[in-house]
């Protein structure tokens, strides 16, 4: 007998990165400021149309971030391949007292409780129409791309 080839439909989930700091985030902050990029790459030759937006988070920069807002952005990276294949992830900064942007009370977040009080990334994943494993890998080639 037969089985039917399995296929992902949607996959949504979290990845916390405390093992860089904020360096990932700050990388796109010093590239990204201005228009969203939107571009088309080539990934194991298969083409994918990749945009990168940003948006205001509920979260006030710290003193040394040296920078004249009153919130942190927020990064979304969304590539779109053949057919229905589509993979976006949000990444927004985490480090210690994070405070809300408008009132500066003290933000509860998982990340303290899950990874401790340091500095790192808070990624949001949604892929649909892809294998689970290649959510990461598509994510390197996205932010490379970037």
């Amino acid at each position: 007998m037969s089985q039917v080839e399995t296929t992902p439909h949607e996959i949504e989930g979290r990845w916390k990165w405390p093992d860089w700091g904020r360096g990932p985030y700050d990388a796109l902050s010093s590239v990204i400021l201005g228009p969203p990029f939107e571009g088309c790459l080539e990934i194991d030759s298969e083409p994918w149309h990749l945009e990168v937006h940003y948006s205001k988070s509920e979260f006030a920069p710290r003193l040394s971030d040296r920078i004249n807002v009153e919130r942190l952005y927020e990064w979304d990276i969304v590539g779109r391949g053949r057919g229905e294949q589509k993979a976006s992830y949000n990444i927004g900064p985490r480090f210690p007292n994070m405070r809300h942007w408008e009132s500066g009370e003290r933000l509860q977040l998982p990340w303290e409780n899950q990874v401790g009080e340091v500095n790192g990334v808070d990624v949001e994943i949604h892929t649909s129409n892809i294998e689970p494993d290649r959510g990461l890998e598509l994510l390197s080639k996205f932010f490379a791309a970037v």
